[in-house]
């Protein structure tokens, strides 16, 4: 964990940026939830067609997988910023934030994105959090 000195108005931004790139995390797992579901209804007619048709979903269902997992682990990120509660009293804020816990789901989200695609917008909107966090974090 690392302290930060932040004015309000960024620490408002990067709460907001966090709660909508999970959202947009999360409206990605769904969509590709619907694909799964689309495919997995849409069983081949022809045995040749089976082995492909269940390989293409056991790596959608991975896929499915794995982005859950980076999800749910960002969320207790975004959660653990703990900013619903602050009440500013002055135009700056210390906060405590894991910035190296940030770095970590940065650097998973980008694995991921090289093996499946589809979060690359998403993966550059957190890294506005990083830098943002670089930028106002206190040296000690």
């Amino acid at each position: 964990m690392i302290t930060v000195k932040m004015p309000l108005h960024v620490v408002l931004n990067v709460k907001a940026t966090a709660d909508s790139t999970l959202q947009d995390i999360k409206f990605k797992i769904d969509d590709w939830q619907d694909t799964y579901d689309e495919r997995e209804a849409n069983e081949p007619e022809y045995d040749s067609q089976i082995d492909r048709w269940q390989d293409a979903l056991d790596r959608l269902e991975e896929k499915i997988d794995d982005a859950t997992e980076l999800a749910d682990d960002y969320e207790e990120w975004v959660d653990n910023l703990g900013l619903d509660t602050i009440i500013a009293t002055t135009s700056y804020i210390d906060i405590e934030i894991d910035k190296d816990g940030l770095f970590d789901i940065i650097e998973r989200l980008k694995n991921f994105n090289q093996e499946y695609r589809g979060l690359s917008k998403i993966i550059k909107e957190i890294e506005k959090i990083a830098k943002t966090i670089r930028t106002y974090e206190v040296i000690k």
